[in-house]
């Protein structure tokens, strides 16, 4: 079975995943943490998900590739640090599919409104299609690696994105 991937967020209290927008009402402080990582894109937040009708900031976001993968072409691309991360790793069949969609993530949609056709029905049992590294990603991480610069580790990865919340006291975890 392929499973779905979450990375553990730093600051995390109680046993119960959040999208950024419950947290920024709830949790302010745990927001502004996470908020960061769309310093410089913060328009993104504002990007409506039109089969599941919100904002981007509005769902969890999750990837069928297993974190190691995302590690290994990273480090093939040229990164030298250590990665000391701790993943959920997620049955999919826990997501509801009404509440879940794909974002295919097949045009290379930075600013704006991604077309209807970037996003996909979810379906559990046919995540495989969505768990590897694609040949635009790897390049990518060596363009930015060979500038200089820090790549987005799920650049142009398909992710899976959810409309609620999630309980983790049951999930298993994974550290890379």
């Amino acid at each position: 079975m392929t499973y779905l991937y979450h990375r553990v967020p730093k600051g995390m209290k109680g046993d119960v995943l959040y999208p950024l927008g419950v947290l920024k009402n709830t949790e302010p402080e745990i927001y502004k943490l996470h908020a960061a990582k769309y310093d410089g894109r913060q328009q993104l937040l504002e990007v409506t998900i039109p089969t599941l009708n919100c904002l981007w900031n509005d769902v969890l976001h999750f990837s069928a590739v297993h974190p190691q993968k995302i590690v290994d072409a990273l480090r093939e691309a040229g990164d030298t640090k250590d990665f000391e991360m701790e993943y959920f790793e997620i049955d999919p069949h826990l997501l509801d599919p009404e509440n879940t969609t794909v974002f295919v993530y097949a045009e290379k949609v930075i600013d704006g409104q991604p077309p209807m056709k970037e996003f996909a029905d979810y379906n559990p049992d046919d995540l495989e299609k969505y768990s590897e590294i694609n040949n635009d990603t790897k390049e990518y991480y060596a363009q930015m690696y060979a500038g200089g610069e820090s790549p987005l580790m799920h650049y142009r990865l398909p992710h899976i994105l959810h409309k609620g919340s999630i309980d983790t006291k049951n999930l298993k975890r994974i550290k890379i």
